[in-house]
């Protein structure tokens, strides 16, 4: 399941903010941790979750992932703000299943 999709709420005009990073779709050894067919975003934010070697995530990749984690209710801004770029990519996907579970698309 895309939960990028599931709660594209906050996501309409920056849904290419990860567009241009190399990042695998799927991890070898590691395939169920990835849905392929996932856009550059997600697929960006499972593999700095993962551990995957990229270049440090810039100011507005940042920006873009303390929103959509406050844009999800229970969710705290201010507790990632400080994140490691694989804590901050793990802040969203959680958000993101958690607005996906919200509302019944999980």
């Amino acid at each position: 399941m895309n939960t990028h999709n599931a709660t594209q709420n906050a996501t309409q005009q920056v849904a290419a903010t990860f567009a241009g990073l190399s990042a695998p779709c799927c991890y070898e050894g590691r395939i169920e941790s990835c849905v392929c067919g996932v856009d550059s975003d997600e697929r960006a934010l499972r593999a700095y979750n993962q551990g995957i070697d990229l270049p440090p995530m810039t100011a507005t990749q940042r920006e873009f992932c303390l929103k959509e984690i406050s844009a999800v209710e229970g969710y705290d801004r201010a507790d990632y703000t400080d994140a490691t770029d694989g804590q901050l990519a793990n802040g969203v996907l959680c958000a993101w299943m958690d607005s996906a579970r919200d509302k019944g698309m999980a």
